[in-house]
């Protein structure tokens, strides 16, 4: 499977496939960790054209961002309605940044806050 992307100095942005679900998890997290192998530190994934995703499509997420732990980061771009639901019900949203603007989202992940 290829994923369009496009890459931004330490981020690499990524268009998800309109579903993600057990027919073709496996591949997005292989198309993803094979980008992620190019020396990329941290993912944006543009959620636009994902108007579905199931529990695979949600493990997905979890294994890419346990992947990138704990240089790397993942931020989520513009969910759909039903998308970000999900992933409220899941709590995922408390573990992965989720914006509606892709320069903020590209501006946060190229240049990290520091935590106190």
């Amino acid at each position: 499977m290829t994923l369009t992307n496009q890459p931004y100095a330490s981020v690499i942005m990524v268009d998800l496939p309109q579903d993600i679900t057990l027919a073709n998890a496996d591949e997005v997290k292989h198309a993803l960790r094979e980008l992620l192998a190019n020396g990329f530190q941290h993912i944006l994934l543009n959620m636009k054209p994902c108007e579905f995703i199931d529990s695979s499509g949600l493990a997905v997420l979890v294994a890419i961002y346990k992947h990138l732990q704990p240089q790397g980061k993942i931020a989520l771009l513009s969910p759909t309605i039903h998308v970000r639901a999900l992933l409220e019900l899941t709590r995922l949203h408390e573990i992965l940044d989720i914006y509606e603007d892709q320069q903020n989202a590209l501006s946060d992940l190229q240049n990290p806050a520091v935590e106190a």
